[in-house]
């Protein structure tokens, strides 16, 4: 059974509307429609709504069904090495990416973090197989404003930063280098934190859906 059918049973099964369901997740009847007609696919989060509202777990819905996953599916399937490098590289991401947050706030300073960071960023980018699930706007869109938001976070966090203050002079040369070197910081910083949170292995999908509906 398709993903499609599955979700007009369990409607079926609690004896709801096309109309309730959309009312109780706030989205039009043509979208529930269009889910139950296999027109459309729920975005991740809607799926475990549906998992709430319905009270079926996420791998039933999803299990023996690719349908669900159908964004993140490629017709020539990564190799397993190729797997295996990109999980290598995003847990190293995150590991770079606390201790370049430990170097912002002057704890330690080595040049090898930023570069180890930026080379994490740049594998994961060149080998991230499901690179097309971004051509949906929205999700190019998320995408974006969520990188806009980190930078902006990290810049107030930055000069809020006592240390930072503290290393500015009376030099307009230096405290325009200072500035450019600690911009440049954030810039890798809110591109790792844009791998991790957008860029995550399937599996870590699966598994936040699964942490969902336990909820």
């Amino acid at each position: 059974m398709n993903i499609a059918n599955k979700l007009k049973q369990y409607r079926l099964d609690k004896n709801m509307t096309q109309a309730e369901v959309a009312e109780k997740l706030m989205v039009s009847r043509k979208t529930v429609s269009g889910w139950e007609n296999g027109r459309s696919i729920p975005e991740i989060t809607t799926l475990a709504r549906l998992s709430d509202l319905y009270q079926v777990p996420i791998d039933t819905i999803i299990r023996d069904d690719q349908d669900i996953l159908g964004p993140y599916t490629v017709n020539n399937h990564p190799s397993s090495k190729s797997i295996k490098i990109y999980n290598y590289t995003y847990g190293s991401t995150f590991i770079f990416l606390i201790l370049a947050y430990f170097q912002m706030y002057g704890f330690f300073h080595s040049i090898l973090i930023m570069l180890g960071l930026l080379t994490c960023i740049t594998i994961i980018i060149m080998i991230y197989p499901y690179w097309k699930i971004y051509a949906n706007k929205k999700r190019l869109a998320l995408l974006l404003i969520s990188y806009l938001v980190l930078i902006i976070s990290n810049i107030l966090l930055m000069l809020l930063d006592p240390i930072f203050l503290k290393s500015m002079t009376d030099n307009e040369y230096a405290n325009a280098g200072l500035i450019f070197a600690e911009l440049l910081h954030i810039i890798f910083i809110s591109s790792g934190e844009i791998v991790i949170i957008f860029l995550a292995p399937i599996r870590l999908i699966k598994f936040w859906l699964l942490l969902r509906h336990k909820k």
